[in-house]
C-alpha cells in the first residue's frame, strides 16, 4: 500500500498511481479543503490490498478520475494553484463533472 500524507504528495505522483481507488480514513470529509490538504491517502498496489481497503477505509476517488481532474484543470488553466486543483476535486466530488 502506498501512503501519501496530504494533497501535495498525492499531486506529485498523480500520473503514476495506476488503476486503483484512492482511499482515505473513515470520517474524511470529501468537500473539506482542510481534510484534502492534510489528509492521508492510500493507494493499493494489488487486488488484496484493494479488497482490504474497502473493509477498513473510505474510498475517495478512482486514480484515473483524479488524474483526469488534474489534467483537465491544468489544460484549461495552466497557471492553476494547488487551491484551484483542490477546488476542482471538490467540484467533481459534488457535481460528478469536471471544473474547467
Amino acid at each position: 500500500m502506498k501512503t501519501f500524507h496530504g494533497f501535495d504528495e498525492l499531486l506529485k505522483v498523480y500520473k503514476d498511481l495506476g488503476v486503483w481507488w484512492i482511499f482515505t480514513k473513515r470520517g474524511f470529509i470529501n468537500n473539506s479543503r482542510e481534510d484534502i490538504l492534510t489528509g492521508t491517502f492510500y493507494v493499493p498496489e494489488n487486488d488484496d490490498e484493494e479488497e482490504e481497503s474497502y473493509a477498513t477505509l473510505a474510498n475517495w476517488l478512482e486514480t484515473q478520475t483524479f488524474e483526469g481532474i488534474i489534467i483537465n484543470k491544468l489544460e484549461h488553466h495552466p497557471e492553476s494553484s494547488r487551491d484551484d486543483l483542490i477546488e476542482a476535486a471538490i467540484y467533481y466530488l459534488e457535481q460528478d463533472d469536471f471544473l474547467d
